[in-house]
């Protein structure tokens, strides 16, 4: 057993106890990966893209206090803020590891998660493993979806609660339900890019994301153009817990982000004549 594993975390302006809890759980879980020889290694690689000297001192005190495990390494890098995904792409470049886990630093594992996740990808079949996602309740979430049309894409991240409470039915309908199932190459499904298992096979493939998108629908596009390439599949005992999330509560300035982000995507999809999806509601 050879297989290497590196995880990318971008870090911009997290607060220390929340990244503090999702990288004592990440560490929990590449321990249990290591003793269950699903992998050998792994590296876990944070970008500090938040441009202010404090942050990035405050970020190293807290990766200095962390026990790490054997075969572990942890290392920070600093770079400008040019967006989430050309953030990430400056990571996947750090390592040569066989699976890349991106993930977001406001996340927690739950047990035995990351040796589900590494089981589900099989070379030259399924090249990508998306986890079963809920809230800081417990409640499950549905952020993988089969159906992405502007319509219930407004609904889910931008219109108010009322109106989303009006549309539930119909939202429900579209997303992706909290069981294993493989998306076949080929589909046009897209995912949540908070957590997401990669053969790197796959990302070097496709070029990892495009940098055009700053924040919003990066990962959507990416999710279209790895399925070009090989099937998914979902994985609910792969299980994290996202504590962000919910665009339409960060204010002006990140409604405006989605907004020239969705423009972008489906203006993409149209040049190249696949639609916008299908209406749902």
């Amino acid at each position: 057993m050879t297989t290497k594993l590196s995880v990318g975390m971008v870090c911009h302006d997290t607060e220390s106890k929340t990244l503090e809890k999702c990288l004592k759980s990440l560490l929990l879980e590449l321990r249990a990966a290591i003793s269950d020889n699903v992998i050998n290694s792994a590296a876990v690689c944070l970008l500090d893209n938040s441009e202010l000297a404090e942050y990035g001192h405050e970020l190293r005190v807290l990766i200095n206090s962390l026990c790490l495990p054997e075969s572990v390494q942890i290392e920070v890098f600093v770079s400008k803020n040019r967006g989430f995904g050309a953030g990430h792409n400056e990571l996947i470049t750090q390592s040569s590891a066989d699976i890349h886990l991106i993930i977001n630093p406001d996340l927690e594992f739950l047990s035995h998660s990351i040796t589900t996740a590494v089981h589900g990808i099989e070379p030259g079949v399924t090249g990508l493993v998306l986890p079963k996602i809920v809230n800081s309740d417990g409640a499950p979430l549905r952020p993988h979806f089969s159906e992405f049309s502007p319509r219930y894409i407004f609904l889910r991240s931008v219109a108010p609660d009322f109106i989303k409470r009006k549309f539930k039915g119909a939202l429900s309908a579209a997303a992706y339900q909290n069981q294993r199932i493989h998306v076949p190459a080929g589909s046009r499904s897209v995912f949540s890019g908070c957590c997401m298992l990669f053969h790197r096979d796959i990302l070097e493939k496709v070029g990892g994301f495009d940098e055009r998108y700053f924040l919003y629908f990066e990962d959507y596009d990416l999710s279209l153009r790895a399925l070009m390439e090989t099937s998914a599949l979902i994985e609910p005992s792969f299980q994290v817990i996202h504590h962000g999330g919910n665009t339409s509560k960060k204010g002006r300035k990140h409604i405006y982000r989605f907004l020239v982000s969705a423009a972008r995507f489906y203006w993409g999809r149209i040049k190249l004549g696949l639609g916008v999806g299908k209406e749902v509601c």
